[in-house]
């Protein structure tokens, strides 16, 4: 994230070049054609520099030149105004009986959503654990992990966890439940690990196959599956060596056999070959990862993952990759049994395992306990929507005495009361609730000394604009737009507009909108406004101007800060008392750092001009484009969610701003959740996706580096997210 020099192009400039004229002037003066656009165009008029900058700070092995050119990347595809950075996770008020940081601890990768060594207080008249012991705990284990730990001694974390022991002992705190329940309200697609990107698999994957590395409860990597890690003179190979003698379990305990190196061979293979998104993140870095995926060979030896015996592989890397440690933590470095796998109809290579998946034969990974095998802590021994999920503890673990719960429970829930869960987890059915509107006023009433404010997360959730909409209903009609052809051209034309992207996101009351979930007192507590956590990363050094420790959201935030002086100079807004209006974007964590509607209905009054001049034609002139507004914006919303409330308050700031007769939110249902899901989070393409502004999909990150974040939105279908925008 470099502290460079960035040329300021408008966007619309390019979008005038490269797309303007893609479809023939309307002849007959009646609707407008809907324009049909290329991808690979639409990206490079709207991001042309994104790549370029993204490829100078992805290419640099030194972190502290990384991070601040990454900043370079980052502070232009915010001003881009592609997409609006929105949320993260928590920051909502809770009841809990679980101790905090007692299991895995990571701000990146599914460590966090293990259940090994997670702590649930047993206590007459289940008790909730009190806000001042949480507090304290929490403080104890922050000045812990910022003094650091020494192997042995009074500073180790033997004796932080003996000293913590005897403190909860004090409070009476001496028994715990050996069960967790909880609810959830989204069943995980698949169980191939491997084979996908979304959260809500390997959050329940992460629990039942180690990794070679993991986190432990300070935030520190440590051996799971792997042993040891060794590196060349120019850290691009890496010998791990790894443990010996751990079992692969079936789903009713039974030993199937052991974990080998060819696992993780075989694993990276199915990895590459199912194309699930996560082998993204490899294909760049791994030595033959790209030619294989892109099928300029088929020989997966020529792949740079070898196993040199039975319990030592080698991973070969294009270059010195500077994250590689936080990498090896993540799923897409688990294993998988050979043998298993083509038990169950699997089959090795691109080709051959797409058309094995496509035979009735094939089960590996399907919503199934049986279509896997289980090295983690935890084996399923249920899953279905009417019972919900089960872990039951895998006896046969490696690391059993860490394993302080025999079952976890999720009960799966889409409608859920929250009065009655509230009740529940007061009674002791379920350990911990976060807080709504209506639960928090309850519990200030009758039970104020438990109520604590949850941390925060590192992921992020945005709300995004698709570039080149294709899909206007699902296949059976449902979730279908309201547009005429019309009126789908007006919008096509003008989202492609920088300056409308720009009034649009700077008009969305991001705090009010958020107020309907989380309530007025924590309406701007969880709002991010950048693609992650402003303090994800530090500088190691300095820098480029800047200090050693500083975090990579300031260097973002002056990034910023130097393209929007530029834009403003240019120009110069005043208001009807002649003070200037400029636009400013706050990346800091718990603001509305975009919110202006001076600056929004500037924004679109240039927006509309440069529209009529440059699309006139198409509409049978400047008259007919005219009376073809407003600009409608289709966002899906699921029925009988709180998104039918929280719709309502976006839609009304935003036509507040421009008036409706020129922007308008059109608010369209979806029935149930398959069709929400079918239009917007799971739309497997960019042309799939069935909306023209859509908050609800996000990243959390998958390594300890920008570059897991901003390597998303690389062109050409290589970044993960561009479906949410539209693209590939």
């Amino acid at each position: 994230m470099k502290k460079s020099r960035l040329v300021i192009l408008s966007a619309f400039a390019m979008v005038a070049v490269c797309l303007t004229g893609c479809k023939k002037a309307n002849e007959t003066g009646n609707a407008a054609k809907v324009p049909e656009f290329k991808d690979s165009d639409v990206y490079r008029a709207v991001l042309p520099q994104y790549n370029t900058l993204f490829n100078e700070a992805h290419s640099s092995t030194v972190n502290a030149e990384r991070f601040v050119k990454f900043a370079d990347a980052e502070a232009y595809l915010l001003d881009s105004a592609v997409l609006l950075p929105m949320t993260t996770e928590g920051g909502r008020y809770g009841l809990s009986r679980v101790l905090p940081y007692c299991g895995p601890y990571a701000r990146y990768g599914s460590d966090s959503s293990k259940y090994k060594g997670y702590k649930i207080i047993k206590k007459d008249n289940n008790e909730l654990l009190l806000t001042e012991y949480r507090d304290t705990l929490k403080q104890n284990w922050q000045e812990a992990v910022e003094r650091g730990f020494e192997e042995e001694g009074e500073n180790s974390k033997e004796a932080f966890n003996q000293a913590e022991q005897e403190l909860l002992e004090s409070w009476g705190i001496t028994e715990y439940y050996n069960t967790y329940t909880t609810i959830f309200s989204s069943m995980p697609e698949t169980l191939d690990y491997l084979a996908t990107s979304h959260a809500g698999d390997s959050d329940v994957t992460t629990n039942l196959v180690d990794g070679l590395f993991e986190h432990d409860r300070f935030g520190d990597i440590v051996p799971a599956l792997g042993l040891s890690l060794e590196a060349n003179e120019d850290k691009t190979v890496y010998t791990i060596k790894l443990r010996e003698n751990v079992p692969w379990v079936q789903n009713n305990g039974e030993v199937y056999g052991y974990v080998t190196a060819d696992d993780f061979l075989a694993g990276f293979q199915h990895l590459l070959d199912a194309k699930g998104g996560s082998e993204d993140i490899v294909n760049s870095i791994v030595v033959g990862a790209s030619d294989y995926s892109n099928g300029r060979t088929k020989d997966f030896n020529d792949v740079g993952i070898k196993a040199l015996d039975e319990h030592t592989i080698q991973l070969s890397f294009v270059r010195e990759v500077p994250y590689v440690e936080s990498l090896l933590t993540f799923s897409i470095f688990q294993p998988m049994n050979r043998q298993f796998f083509i038990s169950k109809g699997g089959a090795f290579g691109i080709d051959e395992f797409a058309r094995a998946k496509m035979l009735a034969g094939y089960s590996y990974g399907t919503i199934d306990p049986q279509s896997i095998l289980y090295c983690g802590a935890y084996r399923l021994t249920e899953l279905t929507a009417s019972q919900g999920i089960t872990y039951t503890k895998n006896t046969s673990y490696w690391d059993l005495e860490n394993v302080t719960l025999d079952t976890v429970k999720l009960v799966y829930t889409q409608d859920t009361d929250e009065m009655l869960y509230f009740e529940q987890v007061i009674n002791g059915t379920y350990a911990g609730i976060s807080l709504s509107t209506d639960t928090l006023a309850l519990a200030r009433e009758e039970y104020p000394e438990y109520i604590y404010k949850q941390d925060t997360a590192a992921g992020t959730f945005y709300g995004a604009f698709n570039l080149n909409r294709r899909t206007y209903s699902l296949s059976k009609g449902q979730v279908a737009s309201p547009k005429d052809d019309t009126a789908k051209a007006l919008t096509k034309y003008a989202v492609l507009n920088k300056n409308f992207r720009k009034a649009f996101l700077h008009a969305i009351d991001k705090a009010s909108w958020n107020a309907n979930t989380n309530g007025e007192e924590l309406r701007e507590n969880n709002l991010r406004n950048m693609l992650g956590d402003p303090n994800f990363v530090t500088l190691p050094e300095a820098y480029g101007g800047y200090d050693a420790r500083t975090p990579y959201g300031e260097i973002v935030q002056d990034k910023l800060n130097q393209i929007l002086a530029v834009t403003n100079e240019g120009h110069k807004w005043t208001d009807d008392e002649g003070n200037p209006i400029n636009e400013t974007i706050n990346v800091s964590d718990g603001v509305d750092g975009w919110f202006d509607q001076d600056v929004a209905y500037e924004y679109y009054k240039l927006a509309k001009e440069e529209l009529l001049e440059q699309h006139a034609e198409k509409f049978g002139g400047r008259k007919a484009m005219e009376d073809a507004f407003p600009i409608q914006i289709d966002i899906v919303y699921l029925k009988n969610s709180p998104d039918q409330i929280s719709i309502q308050i976006l839609k009304a700031a935003v036509e507040n701003t421009f008036g409706r007769s020129q922007v308008t939110i059109n608010a369209v249902e979806a029935p149930n959740q398959t069709a929400y899901l079918a239009s917007t989070y799971l739309a497997a393409t960019g042309a799939e996706a069935n909306y023209d502004f859509y908050y609800g999909s996000g990243w959390i990150p998958d390594y300890g580096d920008p570059a897991t974040f901003l390597e998303t939105m690389v062109p050409g279908g290589a970044g993960y997210m561009t479906k949410v925008i539209g693209l590939w």
